[in-house]
């Protein structure tokens, strides 16, 4: 029997939304510091400032979903 990748991977998709909008995900002062950041660079333009602010989200997100840190490339 072989296992289908893409069922395990919307599997874990959905376990980790399910985690980020359950009630008990707080979004702390760091997480809004942050996007507050990524609002600021994305609206100057400053592009070599948004891939590092983009993954710091991203981090704090999967962090606070007690999920895996996935890998973030920003094109």
């Amino acid at each position: 029997m072989r296992h289908d990748p893409l069922a395990r991977a919307e599997e874990r998709s959905t376990e980790i939304s399910r985690r980020v909008l359950s009630a008990d995900f707080h979004v702390t002062p760091s997480m809004r510091r942050k996007v507050e950041d990524l609002a600021v660079w994305l609206a100057a333009g400053d592009r070599r400032k948004v891939g590092g602010a983009t993954r710091a989200v991203i981090g704090l997100l999967c962090a606070a979903a007690r999920a895996p840190r996935g890998l973030v490339r920003v094109k």
